[in-house]
């Protein structure tokens, strides 16, 4: 059988790569299509596929299986709400969020990401979302909208009675949320996929890479990359974290999200954004770089300020005890918490309390799953330093989540109150 010609077919028109799924599988579907053509030459059969684009598609139909439910993975989706609530709305109030899923399958997940946005307060001329798959059995399933009970995996289904209707073939997506999507076909190793001139501030591309080579994989984000906002947001799969193919990325420390915010490194000869890079240390207004300030992305406002060469020349010499803190943002940065845990825990044994590592402890600790022992940094980071608007708004954020309302209401309030503060 033609069987290492057809696996190489396969990972050149659509990236796919045999090891993922194995020989046998892709033998089984060959033989699959053959037989439904009545063809028992293998050969045959190749110098068909290469021909026949119909043939290509039949064969991309089986090998691609959707396997997607609405809000898979929920913390992708929680952490969004946040990011678009805490930090980019706050700042593009007359901007319209566009966001691309891709692959987006049989439409559960821009689904999903659409919801997400209207649960958060965003009215649907806000946002503008690109689905894009390469399935055409798929994409038609989408923008019929219409699902069974497969389609709903996850136990919180409070979302089902504002955006659906019951039908006797499944539950049917309201016609004012299905608007808000934007399906098309395409495949995302041509690059006629990319040639538009539509720019995303968010994008979710999940759970595919894994089928896909070393080179397939570095193709794609270099493609994504081209298309994604400066300081825009990338959505992986869980099993997608690439930290050594994102070099212009950092891995957002939020549990279970899976996320990269994408980076902007300038040479020293022009201004430099202090929030560039999260969990980094701001310049305080006595003039020193560092432990003023510690920022996590998801909850990061802009603040568009700038060093000249003549204050980087004028900085001081960091010293052992501001290297040890920085060593630790930099390890929670590239996703080792563990490490960075034990450095916080080192410095503040060596220094005794301070804001900056209370707060890099705290997220770290949520990150981790420890939400006791990161409300318990986070209250003594606010208390050291009352003003964090950064710990204020990630406590909030972690009381709500464990259903602390009344406590987290309090706080938002006074989030609130520093931010009009501060833009006055």
């Amino acid at each position: 059988m033609s069987l290492p010609a057809i696996e190489t077919f396969l990972k050149q028109r659509i990236g796919f790569d045999p090891s993922s799924t194995g020989s046998r599988t892709i033998e089984r579907l060959v033989r699959q299509r053959m037989t439904a053509l009545k063809m028992l030459d293998s050969d045959s059969y190749l110098k068909l596929l290469q021909q026949s684009s119909q043939e290509q598609e039949e064969l991309f139909e089986l090998v691609v299986v959707p396997e997607t439910w609405f809000f898979r993975d929920k913390e992708p989706f929680v952490f969004l709400q946040h990011y678009i609530v805490s930090k980019w709305l706050p700042s593009n109030k007359n901007h319209t969020l566009s966001v691309l899923s891709i692959p987006c399958s049989s439409g559960e997940e821009p689904y999903s990401i659409a919801i997400a946005l209207l649960e958060a307060g965003l009215k649907s001329e806000q946002f503008r979302i690109d689905a894009v798959d390469l399935s055409r059995k798929a994409l038609a399933k989408a923008k019929k909208g219409i699902y069974g009970k497969n389609s709903f995996r996850h136990p919180a289904l409070a979302f089902l009675k504002r955006y659906f209707i019951q039908a006797e073939d499944g539950m049917v997506i309201v016609p004012a949320l299905r608007e808000t999507i934007n399906f098309r076909r395409g495949n995302i190793l041509e690059d006629a996929l990319y040639n538009s001139s539509c720019h995303y501030d968010v994008i979710f591309c999940r759970n595919v890479l894994i089928y896909f080579d070393k080179h397939a994989k570095e193709y794609v984000l270099k493609k994504l990359d081209g298309i994604l906002e400066k300081e825009g947001m990338l959505f992986l799969g869980y099993a997608e974290t690439m930290q050594k193919l994102l070099k212009n990325y950092i891995s957002i420390p939020y549990q279970g999200a899976f996320a990269y915010k994408k980076i902007v490194r300038q040479s020293q000869h022009t201004s430099m954004k202090h929030d560039a890079l999260p969990l980094q240390a701001r310049k305080s207004t006595s003039g020193s770089f560092l432990q003023k300030k510690i920022k996590l992305t998801a909850t990061v406002r802009k603040e568009h300020t700038s060093v000249t060469t003549q204050q980087r020349v004028a900085a001081p010499i960091i010293s052992a005890r501001d290297e040890l803190l920085q060593k630790a943002r930099k390890l929670a940065d590239q996703g080792q918490l563990a490490e960075a845990s034990i450095l916080c825990e080192q410095f503040l044994k060596e220094h005794g309390p301070e804001a900056p590592a209370y707060y890099l402890l705290g997220v770290i600790c949520e990150s981790k799953g420890d939400t006791v022992r990161a409300e318990d940094c986070l209250h003594k980071t606010i208390y050291l330093e009352p003003d964090n608007y950064d710990a204020i708004l990630h406590l909030a954020l972690i009381l709500e989540k464990n259903n602390k309302t009344d406590k987290a209401k309090i706080l938002r309030q006074r989030a609130l109150r520093l931010q009009s503060i501060r833009t006055t």
